[in-house]
C-alpha cells in the first residue's frame, strides 16, 4: 500500500459506477465533432494502409520479381522527376493560397502551365538519358512512355494539392 494514502469506502468504485462513467465518457465522445473527425481520419488511414497492402500483393503476383523491380524503378524515376520539376512551387502555392484566396484561379492556372512546361523539360531529359546512355537506363518502350506520362501528372497533382492545403 502507498504511504500516506488513505482509502475509505467512498473512494472504492463499484462496477455499476465504473460502467456508468464509461458510458458517459463514450456519449460525450460520440457527441464531439472533434472525436468524429479524429475517427474519420483514423479510419481513412487504416483503409489506405489496407489498400496499399492489397495493391502491393496484386502487383507482386501479376508482375513477378523482375517486373516488380522495373515497376519500382519506374516509380522512383517518376518521383525523382516530380521532385526536380516542382522547384519548390508547391510550398509557394500553399503560402499564397492561404494568404489571399482571390489568387486561387491564377495560382491554379500557373500550376497547370508550370506542370506542362517543367514536366516536358524533365521528360525530355529522361528520354535524352535513355537514348544517349541505354546501359544506365533500365526502362525502355512502353514502360518508359508510361513513366514519362506520370511526371507531368504528378506535378499537377502536387501543385494543385498544395493549393487545396492552402485554402
Amino acid at each position: 500500500m502507498l504511504r500516506g494514502a488513505r482509502f475509505d469506502s467512498s473512494t472504492v468504485f463499484s462496477l455499476p459506477s465504473l460502467w456508468s462513467a464509461g458510458a458517459a465518457f463514450w456519449q460525450r465522445a460520440f457527441a464531439s465533432d472533434f472525436a468524429w473527425k479524429v475517427g474519420e481520419t483514423f479510419a481513412t488511414r487504416v483503409f489506405l494502409i489496407g489498400a496499399g497492402v492489397a495493391a502491393s500483393v496484386m502487383v507482386a503476383r501479376a508482375l513477378g520479381p523482375e517486373g516488380r523491380g522495373l515497376y519500382a524503378v519506374a516509380g522512383a524515376l517518376a518521383g525523382i522527376g516530380v521532385q526536380f520539376g516542382n522547384l519548390g512551387l508547391h510550398s509557394a502555392n500553399t503560402f499564397f493560397a492561404a494568404r489571399d484566396r482571390s489568387l486561387l484561379p491564377r495560382l491554379a492556372g500557373n500550376s497547370l502551365a508550370v506542370s506542362a512546361v517543367l514536366g516536358t523539360v524533365v521528360v525530355a531529359a529522361l528520354w535524352g538519358i535513355a537514348f544517349l546512355r541505354p546501359d544506365i537506363a533500365p526502362l525502355s518502350g512502353t514502360l518508359l512512355l508510361l513513366t514519362s506520362a506520370s511526371i507531368p501528372i504528378g506535378l499537377v497533382y502536387l501543385l494543385l494539392q498544395n493549393l487545396l492545403i492552402g485554402v
